[in-house]
């Protein structure tokens, strides 16, 4: 089976104590999708603002929040 990412609306995500994102959309087993590192995360941010049309102060508070999780690990 081949997931549409574009489908179900995104309800959580954690971050395992080994640095890597899981996500649970709507209609889907809680956390049971890998997304990615936290690295890919951080550095991704900063090039996904502009279509989802954050601005620099949102950009920096979930660079921010995100290591600050990550940290805490």
């Amino acid at each position: 089976m081949v997931e549409d990412p574009t489908t179900g609306r995104l309800m959580d995500m954690v971050i395992t104590l080994h640095g890597f994102m899981l996500r649970h959309c709507e209609g889907d087993p809680p956390f049971h999708a890998l997304v990615g590192a936290i690295e890919d995360l951080i550095e991704s941010l900063p090039g996904v603002a502009p279509v989802a049309e954050l601005d620099g102060d949102k950009v920096g508070y979930l660079v921010e929040r995100v290591a600050e999780i990550n940290r805490q690990r």
